[in-house]
């Protein structure tokens, strides 16, 4: 027994681990199935405010009964520490707010405004209650404008406190088995490891300050999360069309826009965690990630491991990359970001280790040279198809980007690129990144081609396409402060800092002396790269004029700002600085990289207190706050849709008896009676996208059709006397196509398993 504890302590400790994580889980399942949310009873009588309650218990106000400000306010109660959800059930002609306050302990209130939307009637949020109270206050607060009739309050202790506190025991059960199993290897590389979580952390510190900062479009993507969490609990998956969006109207913003990774911070709202944390943590995440696989990448390709630890955190703690984070909040961009490694790893790899030939070698090499070009030749293939699938899963128009740059450099490349060996790893790459995601790209080519939404139906009067206005102006590449605010404006003093940074910058200029002192043909390339790179960022790119006068390249306007390309150049001069560093190290003395790493740390510092003094940070606790209506430019509404009389009623014709309406997500029924004309309908309160389908009770399907503004209308027979219910409901071929992509991810894993015979596909470098 002991013996076999001291040999096999590994799978001792696993299961030792997985046996308390089960006992965890268990007990907070039966816990939480076993007791209901705890009702909170609210005094009545404690109400105060301009608000008239009439006979039925509602409260009442209008625009002749008071103005603009807090309307109802009360009961200011006793409450426990803990988290609560608050209810509200509302009728109201225009948009109002609802909020959570203590006057004596208002710190100790975690919630914020929450709009009353007049496409809605009810409203649920969390919030949470940091200490006990005794004047506990909820205030209804009115526009001044139209009515609002409140019918409803309810308050209920639920069990997010709970659940939170087993998912960080939890991860800290799985931190320390982790620890204790790969002790050795994380003491062997603990100034890496702590170097790696340092940069990490540090380019994480602008969201450590109070609030989340919404930026350009931080609501957009919040509300996203949101709605994946909404999905999951509604029974989707994966989550298609968001039911959350526009109250209730829907959204496919999972279907044009990969979303995978935003999961994560999608189940902890789900677990408890608030708006804030879970995306906070997200973020974090992300950062960790791009720093960890740009270090791995790097390391791989120059073969030295300092030089890829400065370069990895130069891309990390780029300019332009916390401008995505942190002003534009583009988080599809800056998640794609960190994937841009792995895809120039197999490039890389594809064009520097070229295949030896195995002619001239005996019969027994000759077949292990073949072996090992095979394993070459498919790990290359591999890495390229892992990196496009991330960045495809993240953000498409990076997915555009990647591939001009990679044709044009392809192209410059011909003598290699035009080759056997080389066309089929690029031929195997696509069909790699195809099968892995086929999940994605079935729903997406079905609703491009067979859905007329506003990001790809274009107006017929709109004849130019403009977008070089909105690339970055050269000289800010060479500036070494620039604002945290704006845009892409026409005035310099109005933009945001559209620059790599000091750092990369820095590279290039020392790249441009390299070559003109003469140096290798590697970094020559990489130096062409970048500055390739850099000049279609600008809005000195003739984009215009390819976009207009070049055939079939309109579909380049898709890419909306140049500027972007500017995360394709913080990859390629990350990696050039690390070039230029594994070049030069015998003229580098010991002392420089640390010096070099407290320069970049103190020109981040520079920049994130930039970040925190220019942005404006919110308190967000919950999504219901952000509101629904974050649609930005509303790329991916129905053509012809006008949101702004979107009214969520529902209208008939022929119907004259519907009642027992309900709607959960994506499911609404009612019951209803028809009329002898044949040509009753019920145009329901959501945006008609393929998917839906409504039925009767015994299963019989009707014909569903656009109404106005493109409301779901649902045609019903003559004489008709029951109920319709109605729900979206995947394709089969999308069903089919997940089918294929977790086969292929399975062929994928075994496949390569053989492949490596246990040999590391990435080696560290020296």
């Amino acid at each position: 027994m002991f013996r076999w504890l001291k040999e096999d302590r590994h799978k001792f400790m696993i299961l030792t681990a997985l046996a308390v994580v089960f006992f965890i889980l268990i007990t907070t399942i039966m816990i939480v199935h076993k007791n209901t949310p705890e009702y909170i009873e609210l005094p009545d009588m404690e109400w105060k405010g301009s608000m008239t309650q009439e006979a039925d218990g509602s409260w009442y106000v209008d625009e002749e009964m008071a103005q603009k400000g807090v309307v109802l306010y009360g009961p200011y109660m006793d409450i426990e520490k803990g988290d609560y959800t608050l209810t509200v059930d509302y009728d109201c002609d225009k948009n109002n707010y609802i909020d959570v306050n203590s006057n004596g302990y208002s710190d100790y209130v975690l919630s914020g405004e929450v709009p009353l939307n007049h496409l809605s009637n009810q409203i649920s949020f969390n919030i949470r209650i940091k200490e006990r109270l005794d004047d506990f206050e909820i205030r209804v607060k009115y526009e001044g404008k139209g009515y609002i009739r409140v019918k409803n309050i309810a308050l209920y202790k639920n069990f997010a406190g709970i659940t939170r506190t087993v998912v960080i025991a939890i991860s800290g059960i799985l931190f320390l088995l982790v620890f204790c199993l790969k002790k050795d290897m994380i003491l062997a590389n603990k100034k890496q490891i702590l170097w790696v979580f340092a940069v990490s952390l540090l380019s994480t510190v602008p969201m450590f300050a109070r609030g989340l900062c919404y930026g350009h479009d931080g609501g957009f993507h919040i509300t996203r999360i949101e709605g994946i969490a909404q999905g999951l609990l509604e029974g989707q998956f994966p989550v298609r069309l968001q039911s959350l969006w526009m109250e209730g109207y829907g959204y496919p913003v999972s279907i044009f826009y990969g979303d995978i990774l935003l999961y994560i911070p999608a189940i902890l709202r789900i677990l408890g965690f608030s708006v804030t944390e879970s995306y906070k943590f997200y973020l974090f995440l992300i950062n960790l990630g791009t720093m960890t696989i740009a270090q791995v990448c790097f390391a791989h390709m120059v073969q030295n491991k300092k030089a890829a630890s400065i370069g990895a955190a130069a891309y990390t703690l780029a300019t332009y990359r916390f401008i995505n984070m942190y002003v534009r909040v583009a988080v599809g961009e800056y998640t794609a970001m960190m994937f841009l490694p792995i895809v120039l790893c197999a490039i890389w790899r594809m064009y520097t280790e070229w295949p030896n030939p195995c002619d001239n070698e005996t019969q027994a090499s000759k077949i292990a040279c073949q072996k090992k070009e095979r394993r070459r030749n498919y790990i290359n293939a591999l890495l390229f198809a892992i990196g496009m699938t991330g960045v495809i899963e993240t953000h498409i128009i990076s997915v555009l980007m990647v591939c001009i740059l990679i044709a044009v450099f392809a192209l410059f490349m011909y003598r290699k690129t035009f080759t056997k060996v080389m066309i089929f790893t690029y031929i195997r790459a696509a069909i790699m990144t195809l099968g892995l995601n086929l999940f994605f790209i079935v729903p997406f080519l079905d609703y491009y081609k067979n859905v007329p939404i506003k990001v790809t139906a274009d107006s017929e009067e709109e004849i130019v396409r403009v977008i070089e206005h909105k690339g970055a102006y050269i000289g800010q590449y060479f500036m070494l402060y620039q604002e945290s605010t704006g845009g892409a404006k026409t005035n310099i003093g109005d933009r945001m800092g559209l620059t790599p940074g000091i750092v990369l910058m820095l590279a290039l200029f020392v790249a441009v002396y390299l070559c003109m002192k003469g140096t290798s043909r590697l970094l020559r390339v990489l130096t062409m790269m970048s500055v390739l790179a850099l000049f279609m960022a600008s809005n000195r790119f003739p984009w215009n004029d390819i976009i207009n006068n070049v055939p079939f390249m309109e579909w380049i306007a898709k890419i909306q700002f140049p500027f972007r390309f500017l995360s394709l150049a913080q990859v390629l001069l990350a990696i050039l600085l690390c070039k230029i560093l594994t070049e030069l190290e015998d003229k580098i003395k010991n002392n420089f990289y640390p010096i070099a790493a407290l320069a970049m740390i103190v020109v981040s510092f520079q920049l994130c207190t930039s970040v925190i003094q220019d942005r404006p940070y919110t308190m967000v606790y919950d999504a219901a706050q952000a509101g629904t209506f974050n649609l930005g430019s509303g790329e991916y509404l129905r053509e012809g849709t006008d949101k702004n009389h979107l009214d969520g009623q529902l209208y008939t014709n022929d119907v004259f008896m519907l009642e027992h309406y309900q709607k959960d997500g994506t499911y609404m029924e009612f019951q209803c009676e028809t009329g002898n004309n044949g040509d009753a309908w019920v145009e329901l309160p959501v945006l008609n996208y393929p998917g839906y389908v409504a039925r009767d009770g015994d299963g019989n399907q009707f014909v569903t059709m656009d109404g106005d503004n493109n409301a779901l209308r649902v045609l019903l027979p003559e004489n008709y006397s029951g109920w319709v219910m109605v729900d979206y409901e995947s394709p089969w071929y999308y069903r089919l196509a997940e089918l294929g992509s977790v086969l292929c991810f399975v062929y994928l894993v075994f496949r390569t398993k053989l492949m490596l015979g246990g040999k590391h596909a990435l080696e560290g470098g020296s």
